[in-house]
């Protein structure tokens, strides 16, 4: 897994706000992560089986719903790891 190499320090201002303690500490958890791996990876299976073989309609609306389903976390993802480590350690 790949692992933040952000690190907390009390002294810096950036951190007196709780939510951004609470993401930075949320970011750096293992669980959080081998959560979006897990998502990654069905992410990649529901792409993976889109397009071939042709499925029925209800099939493709519900690959259609995952997707934004993906989107949604994705994107969860990202706010959390800018608020907690800040845009610089994320970039």
């Amino acid at each position: 897994m790949i692992k933040s190499t952000a690190t907390f320090d009390p002294e810096d201002g950036y951190y007196h706000n709780g939510v951004t303690r609470v993401c930075f500490y949320v970011v750096n958890s293992p669980l959080f992560n081998a959560f979006i791996l897990f998502v990654i990876v069905m992410n990649t299976v529901v792409l993976s089986v889109d397009k071939h073989p042709e499925f029925d309609e209800d099939v493709q609306e519900l690959f259609k719903i995952m997707n934004t389903i993906f989107t949604i976390v994705f994107t969860f993802e990202v706010v959390v790891k800018i608020i907690g480590v800040g845009a610089r350690g994320f970039c």
